[in-house]
Order: C-alpha cells, then sequence, then structure tokens
C-alpha cells in the first residue's frame, strides 16, 4: 500500500475531521481527544513515517467511535455542539409549564415537599429561591448514567427531551435548570467542567451563585469551563487550562466508578478489550499480513496488557484518583508500541 497517497487522500479528511470534533465538542471529550491526538503524535517515527501517520488517523477516528458509538445521534448531537444555543429553551412548553400549581409542578412540588406555599415562596429572598427551583429541577430529572444507554460519552439532551423522559445526567438537569431559571427571569446559565455540569445564576451585582455544584461525597468541582445559554457558549478557559483541568480532575475516577455499578459491565468488559485489542492488531499489523497465529497471539497478549493497565487503573485510583487518565494513556500508549515492534511475535 502507498502509504503517503493513503494519508494524504483518507488521513487529512480524517484529521481534519477530527479537528472539527475537537473544535465543536466542549470540555471533557475536546480536551480527552487532544490527549488523544498527542499520544498518537507521540507514536511517530521517521522510520516507515508516512505508514505510521496513515495509520493515525484510523486510530483517532476508532478512539472517537469508542467515545460516541452510536452513529445514529452523530448529525443531532454534531448540531446541537455547534448550534449551543439549542440547549437552552426557556419558552419550550415542557419548560414553562413547570410553573405551575400543577400535580408535579414547582408550586405543588413545594406544598407537598416543602410545606411552602406560593406566597410563603414569594417572600423568600434569591439565593433561598434559587436553591428550591434547583431541588425542583433535580426532582423533576432524576440523575440516571446514560452513558451505555445511547452508546454515547456525555450525550447532551435538550430540557423537552429531559422533561418528557424524567430522567437524565448532570448535563440535563443544568440544561433544565438555567432554561426554566432563564424563564423565570433570572440571569442564569449551564455551566461546564470537566465531567460535571451544574447551573450558575448571577445577581443583580454580578454574585455568582452556584446550583448543583457539589457532587460526590461532598466533592466541589471547578469552576465552570464553559458557561452556556440560549445566546450562545462563553468559555472561560484557555487549552492549555482545558487540557490540564480534564487530566488532573478527581472526579474523573468516578464516572469509571458509576460506569461499573452494573456487574454486567464487569462482565462485558474484558470482551471490549479483546474487541479494542483485537482492531489495534489489526491497524498496526495490517502490512505485515500477519499469520492466524500471529494475529491470535498479539492479540491476545494486548488484551492482557490492556487488562493489566485497567486492573493497575482501578487499585490505585482508589489511593490516587488524578492517576487514572495517566495510566489509561501510558497502558494505551505500551501496547501500541510493543504491537508496533513486534514484540508478542519475534520470527
Amino acid at each position: 500500500m502507498n502509504w503517503k497517497k493513503f494519508f494524504l487522500y483518507v488521513g487529512i479528511p480524517l484529521l481534519i475531521f477530527y479537528i472539527f470534533l475537537i473544535t465543536i465538542y466542549f470540555a471533557f471529550i475536546s480536551g480527552l481527544l487532544i490527549i488523544v491526538l498527542i499520544t498518537g503524535i507521540c507514536c511517530l517515527r521517521k522510520k516507515n513515517f508516512w505508514r505510521r501517520a496513515g495509520k493515525l488517523p484510523i486510530a483517532l477516528f476508532i478512539c472517537f467511535f469508542i467515545l460516541v458509538s452510536n452513529p445514529f445521534i452523530w448529525p443531532e448531537q454534531f448540531y446541537r455542539h455547534v448550534n449551543v444555543s439549542t440547549l437552552i429553551t426557556p419558552n419550550a412548553p415542557a419548560v414553562t409549564a413547570l410553573n405551575s400549581s400543577e400535580p408535579n409542578m414547582l408550586y405543588d412540588w413545594l406544598n407537598s415537599s416543602k410545606s411552602i406555599n406560593e406566597t410563603e415562596f414569594a417572600a423568600l429572598d434569591k439565593p433561598a429561591k434559587l436553591e428550591l427551583i434547583s431541588d425542583f429541577c433535580l426532582f423533576k430529572i432524576q440523575y440516571l448514567n446514560i452513558h451505555f444507554q445511547y452508546f454515547v460519552i456525555l450525550r447532551v439532551a435538550t430540557p423537552t427531551e429531559a422533561l418528557i423522559s424524567g430522567h437524565g445526567d448532570c448535563q440535563a438537569q443544568a440544561v433544565v435548570t438555567a432554561s426554566f431559571l432563564q424563564y423565570l427571569g433570572y440571569n442564569a446559565y449551564a455551566a461546564e467542567t470537566p465531567l460535571h455540569w451544574y447551573t450558575v445564576v448571577f445577581l443583580e451585582d454580578g454574585t455568582p451563585i452556584y446550583l448543583n455544584r457539589i457532587i460526590n461525597n461532598g466533592f466541589v468541582c471547578s469552576g465552570p469551563e464553559i458557561l452556556i445559554n440560549q445566546y450562545g457558549a462563553f468559555y472561560t478557559m484557555n487549552w492549555l487550562h482545558l487540557i490540564v483541568d480534564v487530566a488532573t480532575a478527581p472526579h474523573f475516577n468516578n464516572t469509571l466508578n458509576e460506569s461499573f455499578q452494573d456487574p454486567m459491565m464487569w462482565l462485558l468488559f474484558p470482551f471490549i478489550l479483546l474487541a479494542i485489542a483485537a482492531l489495534f492488531t489489526f491497524i498496526i499489523r495490517f502490512e505485515d499480513k500477519p499469520s492466524k497465529k500471529e494475529f491470535l497471539r498479539n492479540t491476545l497478549l494486548s488484551t492482557l496488557v490492556l487488562n493489566v493497565g485497567f486492573i493497575t487503573l482501578t487499585i490505585l485510583s482508589y489511593f490516587f484518583m488524578i492517576t487514572t487518565i495517566f495510566i489509561m494513556l501510558v497502558t494505551i500508549i505500551a501496547t501500541v508500541q510493543l504491537l508496533s515492534h513486534n514484540f508478542f511475535f519475534k520470527r
């Protein structure tokens, strides 16, 4: 195969697509994709440069596909990330309907859950009102990890979708809360940080009120990377800050633990790693035309390396949570390098 032509005609369009993804996605995924890109560039060598450069875009696309494995929602998700204002809809019927005394709506919930009537609620100061409204929105959107429901990391939902389903992750809770507060006249934003969304409301004097910011046993996540309202997204960080935040986020491990609360995931994960190892082996050793024996041995030993890395990650992350993403990257780089040098099957 002419790898130089392959890189020019296939690799470059894939790289452009990958850069597009980095641009439109927000803190967590964009930061992670940048780290993977840097990792891939570090695997390039002067020897067989075009061969390695041609395989890099394929590996990057596979990384993206693992994160967002449901191509049926790609157009919807791309559109929403390009047109981020569609995530905050204060005038949507599902949002405006919350401001009523109908069953399970705001004033009915205040009466039944907090023993506060409409007059008493109106007399409260703004911080107290905001906390109650936030609690109400969390009641309306019961938390549910949706990563494996839609086969996508951090799927973004609209307030209407979240309210119709009645469940969602922190992103769904944040956009519903921000949209409802905007409808009520507050200067509210959905705020994204690595792996968590919450709501920020700015009072008349500019004082920020943070809602649903504390997560996971009292951990207070970082300041907002991006503020989102119906007019667009406002970036409060630079790219270096974004990468450092993603790489060192202590609650990265919490998302992993959350994903593995289902025992079925523990049973499936070795087979997932086996599939990833087979893909790595196919891509890296493809041109060498390995025999079935070579392919099987490379795949099985690569799976072993990935499993050892994951077990190490699981153990160490309980004591040093910020090591999670670094161990993942080291494991992937080690697997790629061992396959590249045919370490698993020396002739």
